[in-house]
């Protein structure tokens, strides 16, 4: 436990000129947690976590500024990268998924759209072994792991396409 709240203190020490980093990373996770409120909808959940993974991303450019313009297609890829993880096939801009998950937050944000329905009539997934929302909230929990300052765990590095547990070993 103590290995937690030294890690969280160096990032809070660390960021003391910039009190947005703070705010962002408390944004990250509560969002985080309001996508786990049991009777949300489907596309609710999606909504927040995309919300948390923009804010991971908001932190990490801030602290790793990219070479250039990053768009939503790229950024969970660009964050799987930037801390040596396996990026999801939803996620890749180049693979089979194009971003998928780009795509379904436009829908779902300006279109009132998901999965080609109106918000709350559809569901991700249907007849396929895959579980995006699963999948992204994994994504998340990792990614802010490694914005604190624990990037080299196994965690981070871990399966994000499982429902097995991952422990998180500190120091």
């Amino acid at each position: 436990m103590s290995a937690c709240v030294a890690l969280a203190e160096r990032f809070w020490s660390a960021n003391l000129a910039t009190p947005r980093q703070a705010q962002r990373f408390a944004a990250a996770v509560h969002a985080l947690f309001l996508a786990q409120y049991p009777p949300a909808l489907q596309f609710e959940r999606f909504v927040y976590l995309y919300a948390a993974l923009d804010a991971c991303f908001a932190l990490a450019k801030e602290m790793h500024p990219p070479s250039g313009h990053v768009p939503h297609s790229g950024r969970a890829a660009w964050l799987c990268q930037r801390f040596g993880m396996e990026v999801p096939a939803w996620a890749d801009a180049g693979g089979p998924g194009a971003a998928e998950v780009a795509t379904i937050r436009n829908d779902a944000v300006h279109e009132a759209l998901y999965m080609g329905e109106p918000l709350g009539f559809a569901l991700h997934g249907v007849g396929a072994s895959q579980n995006l929302t699963l999948e992204l909230e994994a994504l998340i929990c990792r990614f802010l792991v490694a914005l604190i300052g624990a990037a080299s765990t196994d965690y981070v590095q871990s399966p994000v396409n499982t429902r097995q547990r991952h422990g998180l070993r500190l120091g």
